[in-house]
């Protein structure tokens, strides 16, 4: 059987080339023959074109839907795939936009989870059906948003981000703590235990907006001389996480490795962010979810501390599972 072809958005195409090559080659990313021609024009509009024939075939597209720019490259594509005669389709997501917006809490708020699914759900169905991988949803109802004959494989980074762990762990000889920086990660915080053998402790704060949290306590086991592994599903303004390490260090951490799958950092100042994060913590796990610009991990003082750990292996295998998951 010959392997998938792969497509990406601007931002992927690195994740996109890892997972091709994980899939078998087969002379498909050759240089000199692209998948896709992309331009970019003055008044922002962009020129798109499949140089490979896709009739009949297993086409797959890789990108996140995190800006409207996004979602459009993803559903153009898509579209244009089916329209050309593909077989089969499977969307990769590795963040999905929007997944904090999953319900609304005052009368007329917009429901962007659910908007942004029933975009994806309007794609043409391919003979051979279509599929969508998506990771760590911030809510797990998120993939029952989707509509129609779409099937949704909701995957989980905790295996990647695991071993990371385990490698920073290898010399360390005190004893280990799985913390969170609220309850609302606190069954994902117990499967991690669960997994590393270590025991729990779960802080409880109050938000006051969306950028201001108050600690209100630190519960569970005792922390005092141990290593505390901080686990969120995303880090955005990063105001969360650093006071949750904050108060782990005051009840007497010793040592705090802070873990997340999605990387989003506020946009207005990524660099600040990132660098406020690292400054709370002894290390940060996370995964290619979301790219990184090279002038975030230039400094030699961010790659020290700073560990991505690659979703393609977990991509590539599920793909090629055609969505079944052990």
């Amino acid at each position: 059987m010959k392997p998938p072809l792969v497509l990406s958005t601007t931002r992927y195409t690195k994740l996109a080339d890892d997972i091709t090559r994980l899939l078998g080659d087969n002379g498909r990313s050759s240089p000199d023959i692209p998948a896709l021609h992309r331009e970019h024009f003055p008044d922002g509009e962009t020129y798109l074109r499949i140089e490979k024939p896709v009739q009949n075939e297993h086409v797959v597209i890789v990108g996140g839907t995190a800006t409207a720019d996004e979602m459009i490259e993803i559903v153009s594509l898509a579209w244009q795939v089916v329209r050309d005669g593909a077989d089969r389709l499977s969307l990769v997501i590795p963040y999905y936009g929007y997944s904090t917006m999953e319900r609304a809490v005052r009368p007329g708020e917009v429901v962007r989870a659910k908007v942004n699914a029933t975009i994806l759900s309007a794609i043409p169905n391919p003979p051979g059906g279509k599929v969508t991988f998506l990771v760590d949803l911030h809510a797990e109802g998120i993939q029952h948003y989707f509509e129609g004959n779409f099937s949704v494989v909701h995957l989980y980074a905790k295996d990647a981000i695991l071993t990371k762990v385990k490698q920073l762990l290898q010399t360390e000889t005190r004893p280990l703590v799985v913390g969170s920086a609220d309850t609302g990660r606190a069954k994902w915080v117990e499967s991690y235990a669960n997994e590393l053998g270590a025991e729990i402790a779960i802080i409880t704060k109050r938000r006051h907006d969306g950028e201001t949290t108050e600690i209100l306590n630190v519960g569970g086991a005792d922390v005092k001389n141990k290593v505390v592994l901080l686990y969120d599903d995303m880090i955005r303004s990063g105001g969360s996480i650093v006071k949750a390490a904050e108060a782990y260090r005051k009840a007497g951490a010793a040592k705090i490795i802070i873990a997340c799958t999605h990387l989003v950092l506020t946009k207005q100042d990524e660099k600040k962010t990132l660098t406020k994060v690292l400054g709370s913590a002894d290390a940060l796990i996370t995964t290619d979810s979301i790219p990184f610009a090279d002038s975030l991990t230039s400094s030699p003082d961010v790659a020290a501390k700073l560990h991505c750990v690659s979703l393609a292996t977990l991509f590539a295998t599920t793909v090629l599972a055609g969505g079944r998951v052990d």
